[in-house]
């Protein structure tokens, strides 16, 4: 299984994680370029994105 880092990862990248689809790779990204804050790790994904899987 490979990683795949949250932080510079493309939208095709993101959407190919399985469970996550195309609103919540939208959602990703968005959040990514408004904040300007990096992800720290799994649990700052999940408290940022709530609909993770």
């Amino acid at each position: 299984q490979d990683k795949v880092p949250i932080n510079t990862a493309r939208f095709c990248e993101l959407r190919a994680i399985y469970r996550v689809g195309e609103k919540i790779a939208n959602t990703i990204v968005e959040d990514r370029d408004n904040n300007k804050r990096k992800y720290i790790g799994d649990n700052d994904l999940c408290k940022r994105i709530k609909k993770f899987p």
